[in-house]
């Protein structure tokens, strides 16, 4: 057993011959840490910087914060006190002098209210990266957080609270937040319905966008919201309430207008500057349409759709509204047609082939049957 570790001969040394704790250190050959450990063990009072010998020294602390800013001064202090130069060394268990001691509640409300700044929450997590903890460690890590259930914890804040529901009146019980409120709907759901017609601030939105790029930074991050949107679609009950949710939202008032607002005249990515405006043709007329369509047999040129009820559309190949000519018009259906509007060059080719096929076809069988 070590002097210092003996409560009567730190006590003697400390207020009845009134030497320092760097002056007990100094004597011990550890340092002046290990000392105020051991004081702090042993519940023994310590003196004011003036009590010291009749000195006073206020300004102490504020050069030491000045010797602490220098990288230099702290490597040194780390040199000196690294593996076995360190009196702390080999001290675990019992032998260690912060073995038993217990946080008074009042540091633990200055910790809870202490805030960590963005700098050193990242120097934390740079600190901590890498980290192995041995099997003993990680066990008693888990056997403290299970002492730490309900009143024990420092998170505790009174348990569930009775509560209404301010949506659909339910009763429920939940747990206070971090702001100090307890929750006020009983499902998301309500949550939603309480919800309509609000919208968040642009500084939430920033933050949220920002979040979220972050989220999908992620490699694996795309991958594993694939699997569960593939897991949802599989199944028919949730792609049943999908695909009712989505009609419900396109046959809104509001969600039409803003798709109209939002996808009319130069925002459209197919404007072509008002060509749709233009007027077509005297000759493009309810008889002329009816020749056409009896010509393609009241069929889709191209998924080969016949006519049930409602008859099919005519379609410009080279999409001018004036040249009325039979060959630069073909039969479509409306879903086939809306497909036209997109990358124009390429269906222009495609039907102009197909109808040069079919003329070609159509004067050989004349040449046969002649």
């Amino acid at each position: 057993m070590k002097q210092y570790q003996d409560r009567d001969w730190l006590y003697q040394k400390y207020w009845d011959e009134k030497l320092s704790m760097s002056q007990i250190a100094k004597l011990c050959k550890v340092n002046d840490e290990t000392i105020r450990n051991w004081m702090i063990k042993f519940d023994i009072k310590r003196r004011t910087c003036a009590g010291v010998k009749g000195r006073k020294n206020p300004n102490a602390a504020k050069r030491f914060k000045k010797l602490w800013k220098d990288k230099s001064y702290r490597e040194q202090m780390s040199k000196m006190n690294a593996g076995e130069n360190n009196p702390m060394y080999g001290l675990r268990g019992k032998n260690h002098p912060a073995w038993g001691y217990r946080w008074s509640e009042e540091a633990i409300e200055k910790a809870k209210k202490r805030k960590f700044s963005n700098e050193t929450r990242k120097k934390l997590s740079l600190a901590h990266k890498g980290k192995k903890f041995s099997k003993e460690h990680i066990k008693n890590i888990s056997k403290a957080r299970k002492l730490r259930v309900g009143e024990k914890s420092s998170n505790w804040k009174g348990g569930k609270i009775k509560r209404k529901c301010l949506i659909c009146g339910a009763i429920f019980f939940s747990y206070i937040g971090r702001k100090g409120h307890p929750g006020k709907y009983c499902s998301f759901a309500c949550w939603g319905i309480a919800r309509r017609g609000t919208s968040c601030s642009k500084k939430t939105k920033k933050k949220m966008s920002e979040s979220t790029k972050i989220q999908m930074s992620h490699p694996g991050a795309k991958k594993r919201l694939s699997e569960i949107s593939k897991k949802r679609w599989d199944n028919p009950e949730t792609r049943k309430k999908m695909v009712e949710a989505q009609i419900i939202a396109q046959n809104r008032p509001e969600m039409k207008k803003r798709k109209s607002e939002y996808m009319s005249g130069e925002k459209n990515p197919n404007w072509l500057g008002g060509v749709s405006f233009e007027p077509y043709g005297l000759e493009f007329n309810d008889k002329l349409k009816a020749i056409i369509r009896e010509r393609d047999n009241y069929q889709c040129q191209k998924c080969g759709l016949k006519e049930n009820g409602k008859a099919h559309g005519c379609h410009h190949i080279d999409y001018c509204k004036q040249n009325n000519e039979p060959e630069n018009l073909i039969t479509l259906c409306n879903s086939c047609h809306a497909k036209t509007n997109f990358n124009r060059q390429y269906w222009q080719n495609y039907f102009e082939f197909q109808q040069i096929k079919y003329w070609q076809n159509k004067e050989k069988q004349k040449e046969l049957f002649a």
